[in-house]
């Protein structure tokens, strides 16, 4: 709860700037569904590092956490159709996921009978 507070369009810049998504199709991709940056008061240095590479292949469970921050920002700005295309843009991408810890039908199990 208390990162979704704090979750604005600058942290979440940061965020995925600092990731090894940077420079991913997947960081393009993320990136289009935020506002831009004028849209926003920018109060926080998001300056990459030079010493940051660009990562071929980042962990499935980093995109997916990536995809969800993403999504719960959409939501609560109520930037709805953003929101709708990346849900269903992150499970295009669980669909096609060979790795047990974010198998599409497994989380869909966990939510059935949870």
């Amino acid at each position: 709860m208390a990162l979704r507070q704090k979750l604005n369009a600058t942290v979440l810049t940061a965020f995925l700037n600092f990731t090894p998504i940077l420079g991913s199709e997947l960081h393009g991709r993320l990136f289009a569904y935020l506002p831009k940056e004028d849209e926003y008061d920018m109060d926080v240095d998001i300056a990459t590092s030079g010493t940051q590479t660009i990562a071929k292949h980042s962990l499935p469970e980093l995109e997916i956490y990536c995809y969800f921050l993403v999504l719960i920002f959409l939501i609560d700005q109520k930037i709805y159709n953003e929101a709708k295309a990346c849900a269903l843009s992150s499970i295009v991408w669980l669909k096609n996921m060979i790795r047990r810890t974010v198998d599409f039908s497994s989380i869909q199990s966990l939510l059935l009978f949870s």
